[in-house]
């Protein structure tokens, strides 16, 4: 069944709203159907940035590799960082800062983070994969009036509705139908992501050891403010 998947570092994190994505088990009408744009996507590396409704004011900068995994940094005003997020095989590894910016935004607590817990990494199961971070809903259908040149390169435009969540994915027409610009509006709230450097060369670092804990140790160690 195709629907728009919002991004999550768990269930509590499904608030974010860094982006959409969603299943490629159906085709659209258009010659570029989203199981082929995921095919495509997963095959190759690259960078996008723009913004995002996860963070007010904020902007998120993406790094895929189909070996390395999938890197997302969020920072506000441009310069402020206020969280990251790694992705590889079956496990998400989402900053404390950003995980609790997560479970607020999801109605639950706000947590106070100890020092010692500042620099490290939520590890949670990534679900269906780290192709929910990019992948179009295989719900998408063509809609000719929204087609627009991105960067000069003609496109073909795709929608996909949810409830109060509408993406629109602006694909490269070709052989190598890429994403090259996502616009999601999610209740009002929008951003906008471009997708470039297809297949250049990305290092992604993932966290070591030494800085990733649980989300029930995350809990147990992260303390109610007073």
């Amino acid at each position: 069944m195709g629907r728009i998947r919002i991004r999550s570092v768990a269930v509590a994190a499904l608030a974010l709203g860094l982006a959409a994505a969603g299943c490629s088990t159906s085709e659209d009408e258009s010659g570029d159907t989203p199981t082929r744009v995921n095919t495509v996507m997963g095959a190759t590396t690259f960078h996008a940035k723009g913004s995002t409704t996860a963070v007010a004011g904020g902007t998120q900068e993406i790094w895929f590799d189909p070996r390395q995994g999938l890197h997302i940094v969020i920072t506000i005003g441009g310069t402020e960082r206020a969280g990251e997020m790694f992705c590889h095989g079956t496990d998400l590894y989402t900053s404390t800062d950003l995980a609790v910016e997560s479970l607020r935004k999801a109605g639950g607590s706000a947590y106070d983070v100890p020092a010692d817990l500042k620099q490290s990494f939520v590890r949670t199961p990534a679900g269906d994969g780290c192709g929910t971070f990019y992948e179009v809903a295989s719900s998408a259908k063509e809609d000719k009036k929204l087609a627009a040149p991105v960067g000069g390169v003609p496109t073909t435009a795709i929608v996909a509705h949810q409830g109060t969540t509408t993406d629109t994915y602006f694909i490269a027409t070709g052989d190598k139908p890429y994403v090259l610009r996502l616009d999601s509006n999610r209740a009002g709230h929008v951003s906008s992501t471009t997708y470039d450097s297809f297949g250049a060369p990305v290092s992604i670092s993932l966290p070591t050891e030494d800085r990733i804990v649980s989300m029930t140790d995350f809990r147990t160690k992260a303390t109610l403010p007073r």
